[in-house]
């Protein structure tokens, strides 16, 4: 995930590792993911969402990553 430009995104993301049992992160968010690990999401700042994204295999690298979680932007944010 680090290897590839998020800035390429539209719109363009940025990558935050976030660790669960960190002191940063709510008791809520804590109960909520602690099982469901790894999560990617992404925040929407003009609704102040965040929209969390499907699994996906580990196995999908750079160019076929790019291609999904662009697609799966589109699909939650209906960019089109």
């Amino acid at each position: 995930m680090k290897s590839i430009c998020l800035q390429d995104l539209n719109p363009p993301i940025t990558l935050k590792v976030v660790d669960i049992d960190g002191k940063d992160v709510s008791e809520s968010q804590r109960v909520r993911y602690d099982l469901k690990v790894p999560v990617m999401a992404f925040f929407l700042n003009a609704s102040n969402r965040i929209i969390e994204l499907p699994n996906i295999s580990p196995r999908i690298k750079g160019k076929d990553l790019m291609v999904w979680l662009q697609q799966s932007i589109n699909k939650e944010n209906d960019f089109f």
